[in-house]
């Protein structure tokens, strides 16, 4: 089922995070704890194609979906965060997830 707010993923290269728990843990470092209430926060690995060009292949994705201001907080925390363990180059990840209104597919 679609969440009827807007969504937007922040993903995490697993071979700089190690797992899912350490994603998390950056995740909420970077982030103020007041800051994204009100939504839903869901996880998951994520498995790159072998036909596209990247680093890694394994990449943890945070998904958050609620209104519109914790979306805009999001994208503007970690669009250009310079944060070890980010994966690289998902900016347009970003770009896409926070114009969708249907959520993450």
């Amino acid at each position: 089922m679609l969440s009827p707010f807007p969504a937007i993923g922040v993903v995490f290269n697993l071979d700089a995070v190690y797992d899912g728990y350490a994603a998390v843990a950056l995740f909420m470092k970077n982030t103020n704890p007041k800051q994204p209430a009100n939504c839903i926060i869901a996880d998951g690995d994520v498995l790159r194609p072998t036909s596209e060009v990247v680093r890694s292949r394994y990449h943890y994705c945070l998904a958050v979906s609620g209104p519109a201001s914790v979306i805009d907080y999001v994208f503007k925390t970690f669009e250009r965060a310079n944060i070890a363990g980010l994966a690289p180059d998902t900016s347009a990840d970003y770009a896409t997830a926070n114009s969708r209104r249907g959520g993450l597919d």
